[in-house]
């Protein structure tokens, strides 16, 4: 990989999400798969950067807890492609943290 393609920083989903609402995980249904149309990394939040997913025409923000796997996802041109390709979801699981408390994340899907 080069350095001017290693650092500048073009868009890697080409998708248009002008009109597209954003919803949290928990606006989402349990036991359903969500192909994963594309995401970026926010990081203008007020909070810690986190991934943005894109999903059935709306843009779903993700826990902070995934920002490190999702860079690396961004760095990986075989798995950008998978993605591209439609090969690529996800599902909902919840969790408890560390102080007991329900949450909620996801799980990767083959498609």
């Amino acid at each position: 990989m080069s350095f001017a393609s290693k650092h500048n920083h073009e868009p890697k989903f080409n998708i248009d999400t002008k009109d597209w609402p954003y919803v949290n995980l928990s606006d989402l249904k349990m036991d359903h798969i969500y192909k994963l149309d594309g995401f970026y990394i926010n990081h203008k939040s007020q909070f810690d950067p986190a991934p943005v997913f894109m999903t059935d025409k709306m843009l779903v923000n993700m826990p902070s807890h995934l920002t490190k796997e999702c860079q690396l996802i961004l760095e990986n041109e075989v798995e950008i492609a998978e993605i591209k390709d439609g090969k690529v979801g996800f599902e909902l699981r919840s969790y408890k943290d560390k102080k007991g408390k329900d949450r909620l994340t996801i799980s990767w899907v083959d498609i």
